[in-house]
C-alpha cells in the first residue's frame, strides 16, 4: 500500500538489547525471532529509532501505540510553532511566504490529512481514528480505507500468509 517492497519490521520495545520489556514484549521478540517474518524483522526498536529510519512498520500493543501516536502528534505541532515563530520574527519582508511555507510543512504532520491508521487482523476494512477528529479527518479516514479496498490489503494479508511468508504456527 505504501510501496514499499519488503519492510523492515521492528518491535517498540524500552531498549534494542533482546531481554529488554515485558513480559509480553520479550515472547513477542521471540515469536518475531523464529517466525517466517525474521528475515524482515529487525529485533527491538526504541522511541528514538521511530523517526530514525530503523524499521518501516513497528509492532505494539495498542496502549503503547496511542500514547506514541499523541506524544508525536504533540512534538510535531510544538517544533513547528516554535520553528514558525523564530523564524518569522527574522523575516519581516518575506513574512507571509515564511507563513505559507510552515502551513504546508504543518499540512504534512497533521493528523487530519490522513485520518486514521488501519486495525489489521479482522475480515474487513477498519480504520481506527482519534476521538476528536473533524470533518478532514474523517474524511481522510474514509479516502484512506478506499485505498485499503482497493489495494486488496486483506486478501494480500492473506496470500502472504499462506505463501509462508506470516508468523509460523506453533
Amino acid at each position: 500500500m505504501l510501496g514499499i517492497g519488503t519492510p523492515r519490521i521492528g518491535l517498540m520495545n524500552i531498549g534494542t538489547e533482546e531481554g529488554k520489556g515485558n513480559d509480553l514484549a520479550r515472547e513477542a521478540h521471540q515469536c518475531l525471532s523464529q517466525s517466517n517474518l525474521r528475515e524482515r524483522y529487525v529485533g527491538n526498536v526504541e522511541g528514538r529509532g521511530l523517526y530514525q529510519g530503523e524499521a518501516d512498520v513497528l509492532i505494539c500493543e495498542g496502549f503503547v501505540g496511542n500514547v506514541v501516536l499523541k506524544v508525536s502528534e504533540g512534538m510535531a505541532a510544538m517544533m513547528l510553532q516554535m520553528l514558525s515563530k523564530e523564524v518569522l520574527e527574522c523575516l519581516d519582508s518575506e513574512r507571509h511566504l515564511a507563513a505559507h511555507t510552515f502551513q504546508n510543512l504543518g499540512k504534512q504532520f497533521a493528523y487530519s490529512e490522513v485520518g486514521g491508521a488501519p486495525l489489521l487482523g479482522i475480515d474487513g476494512i477498519c480504520l481506527i481514528c482519534h476521538g476528536s477528529s473533524d470533518r478532514r479527518a474523517i474524511a481522510s479516514a474514509l479516502n484512506g480505507a478506499m485505498l485499503l479496498k482497493d489495494s486488496r490489503i486483506n486478501a494480500h494479508i492473506i496470500e502472504e500468509l499462506a505463501a509462508g511468508q506470516g508468523v509460523a504456527s506453533a
